[in-house]
């Protein structure tokens, strides 16, 4: 498109500037890159966990070396943020300790309250 060349870094502020929006729609096309980044990285976590349950952070760490350019310790800080939990982890911080177990069934009596 000739108004708005790809290959210019400032294309966006210059649609922004155009539609006299004020920075929002760079704002939003930024949070919309950053929520595309966020869900590609836990679907390939994911994807590696399920497939290779023992191994699955090394997998990722290797994935992230040969296909992204992050250096080394961004890798392994995406590596550790990346953890997902298992069912189990899950199932245990739904459930903590030293908390009352409720009755199976609360008795329902048909009396009014007051």
């Amino acid at each position: 498109m000739g108004m708005y060349p790809a290959g210019t870094s400032s294309f966006l502020q210059k649609i922004d500037s155009d539609l006299m929006s004020d920075g929002t729609l760079a704002a939003l096309f930024y949070q919309s890159c950053l929520n595309y980044l966020v869900r590609r990285l836990i679907t390939q976590a994911e994807h590696f966990r399920r497939s290779f349950p023992s191994e699955w952070k090394l997998k990722l760490r290797a994935y992230l070396r040969n296909h992204t350019r992050y250096r080394d310790g961004r890798v392994d800080e995406l590596v550790q943020l990346l953890r997902i939990p298992t069912q189990n982890d899950r199932d245990s911080e739904m459930k903590p300790a030293g908390i009352p177990k409720f009755p199976a069934a609360i008795p329902i009596s048909n009396r009014p309250l007051f």
